[in-house]
């Protein structure tokens, strides 16, 4: 898939495991607690888990990222991210809609996904995406006691 968003066009497609020093540098960049990279790469070997790729379709330079897992009919995205010099460029909105093609193909039926209730760029790109709020953690994120906001989205044939 080829999207492109103020010039920079990109492409969408499975992580691999050569990739995982990428994934890695924007989740120490994104998250104050980072995924490691055995756990990456655990999710990109395992069944019914998958990490979806937006890179630069030039140089092949990683601009974001999102990972998920699918269980009886559900999808639980794990991690979304986007490095820091591509955001607003539309990545992330590539990122979902790619995914929501993904569930419908595979007739998944909703998706689900945490996120701290203080970040409102995320909880607006998520919104803007279809996802509503259906419940909040107290205390979820250890670092700092914050809360999650849990979301849901159906996906329509």
């Amino acid at each position: 898939m080829s999207e492109s968003g103020n010039m920079m066009q990109w492409r969408i497609r499975e992580a691999v495991p050569a990739d995982v020093p990428n994934i890695l540098a924007i989740e120490r960049q994104a998250f104050s607690i980072p995924w490691n990279e055995e756990s990456i790469l655990g999710w990109i070997r395992g069944e019914n888990r998958c990490y979806y790729l937006a890179e630069e379709a030039e140089f092949g330079v990683l601009l974001g990222y999102l990972g998920v897992f699918f269980v009886a009919g559900e999808g639980e995205i794990a991690s979304v991210a986007v490095g820091a010099p591509f955001r607003k460029y539309g990545v992330g909105k590539s990122l979902f809609r790619h995914l929501k093609g993904i569930c419908r193909r595979d007739r998944v039926g909703s998706l689900f996904l945490e996120v701290r209730e203080k970040n409102v760029p995320a909880l607006a790109l998520y919104e803007s995406e279809g996802f509503e709020r259906v419940g909040f953690r107290r205390g979820y994120y250890p670092d700092t006691g914050e809360g999650a906001v849990l979301m849901k989205t159906f996906i329509h044939p």
